[in-house]
């Protein structure tokens, strides 16, 4: 099974030393942020969810980016513009009708069908929707915690990233929010859990994707807190 070593941010194989859920906690004061590569979305039926929890809500930030430099059309992000919450297309993106909350765990999802309509999910309901899309970006990398450059890194928890391609997850107005770990299922391209230790991201996806920790001053680091207890 791979893994991210807490301490030296390099990737190996072996089972992490302790099995209690965690999360990932990024301080944009260092930049800090997960790399990582993946057969983009294109214009494919897909689904990418995660959790997490935000320090504030009210500055620009980036939790997730395909793109380290500035959003433009075909790049795919999740991000706080200061004002809003957008999910999609980096240049313009479908704007959720309600603001996360910071300071609490948030479960979102943004689901692709065909490449023709797009919805957001924020805690089990629908939040946005949105027509065609084409998420194309050719850069050598997808980003959690936020940009490669001097602004929009992130501040807070995510845990349990997931990226299914082929699927669409979730469909009409409300779910169930898992109340457990994701697990993979079919067309899972990436699954990030997050277990508290010393090798702390993991991808339990059937592809073994390497996952590399970055920052200035430090890299990010493990937390038991989660979304799940």
């Amino acid at each position: 099974m791979p893994f991210v070593n807490n301490i030296s941010g390099k990737f190996g194989f072996g089972h992490p030393t302790s099995d209690r859920f965690g999360s990932v906690r990024f301080n944009s004061a260092s930049r800090q942020n997960l790399e990582f590569n993946v057969t983009a979305i294109g214009s494919s039926t897909a689904t990418v969810e995660f959790w997490f929890n935000a320090d504030a809500n009210n500055i620009a930030q980036r939790l997730f980016s395909s793109t380290a430099i500035s959003l433009q059309a075909g790049d795919f992000a999740f991000r706080y513009t200061g004002s809003n919450f957008v999910v999609g297309d980096g240049a313009a993106g479908i704007t959720a009708s309600t603001l996360p909350s910071a300071g609490v765990w948030n479960h979102v999802a943004w689901v692709g069908t065909g490449g023709t309509s797009q919805e957001i999910f924020l805690n089990g309901s629908r939040v946005g929707t949105g027509s065609s899309y084409n998420f194309t970006d050719t850069i050598a990398g997808y980003f959690i915690g936020g940009r490669n450059i001097s602004s929009e890194f992130f501040n807070g928890y995510i845990s349990n990233f997931r990226y299914v391609r082929g699927v669409a997850v979730y469909s009409g107005a409300t779910y169930t929010v898992p109340t457990l770990p994701l697990q993979p299922v079919t067309g899972t391209e990436i699954l990030l859990k997050t277990l508290y230790g010393p090798y702390f991201v993991q991808d339990y996806s059937p592809n073994g994707y390497s996952v590399t920790l970055t920052g200035l001053a430090s890299s990010p680091t493990t937390s038991l807190l989660n979304p799940f207890s």
